[in-house]
């Protein structure tokens, strides 16, 4: 359990280090407004079905799918600032930067959309199985939303998804740690807005710290 309360910590050094330092938050704008755009058309959809048994439909997608689709949203439209807010941190708090020739943007974001697609249909799956379903969702939309928020980092580092599979599986309660509390957190309303790119920096840290040449068992 060292491990799974290791992963939770990363989360909030990643939330301190980016609103602790003014710089990187021009990076989270573009996304910011995005959101905030999808968030208004969500609950506008709730308000205008509210009389209707559509309005359940909507109102589970908005308790239970957010956290998946907001990473899914979030890193497609926002994906483009990724490389340079990581790099804007690395290079300000002397962490590794990216190989040489950088990082392998557009790989990261095809395999981010087709990942969180998968976890979308396993997720609606889990979903609607008996109690023992809603403890599997939970544990699957952990250790998966973990992961998305690895993705930015590995793929900075050049790493893909593909080739890290076995370091991942090797340090799962890590990932689940960092992807439970995470995963907790935008479940809260209109949280996702202020949180998302802290947590990218947050997955910078744990890479960093765990993932990296010299650092992997």
């Amino acid at each position: 359990m060292k491990a799974f309360f290791r992963g939770v910590l990363y989360v909030f050094r990643g939330v301190r280090a980016y609103y602790s330092d003014k710089t990187l938050w021009k990076y989270g704008l573009l996304p910011f407004l995005l959101l905030f755009l999808l968030y208004f058309s969500a609950f506008f959809a709730c308000f205008h079905f509210l009389n209707s048994w559509k309005f359940w439909i909507v109102f589970l997608l908005l308790l239970f799918l957010v956290p998946l689709t907001l990473s899914l949203f979030y890193e497609t439209a926002g994906g483009v600032f990724f490389d340079y807010l990581l790099a804007e941190y690395a290079r300000k708090n002397h962490l590794p930067g990216p190989p040489e020739g950088g990082g392998k943007f557009w790989t990261f974001l095809l395999d981010t959309v087709k990942f969180n697609l998968i976890s979308l249909v396993l997720a609606l799956v889990l979903l609607f199985l008996p109690v023992a379903g809603q403890l599997l969702f939970l544990l699957l939309v952990g250790i998966r939303n973990g992961e998305t928020w690895l993705l930015p980092a590995l793929y900075f580092y050049g790493r893909t998804h593909e080739e890290m599979k076995k370091p991942l599986r090797q340090k799962w309660m890590l990932t689940c740690g960092f992807g439970v509390t995470l995963t907790l957190l935008l479940s809260i309303p209109f949280a996702g807005l202020f949180l998302l790119p802290s947590l990218t920096i947050g997955g910078l840290l744990l890479v960093a710290e765990n993932f990296l040449p010299g650092k992997e068992e």
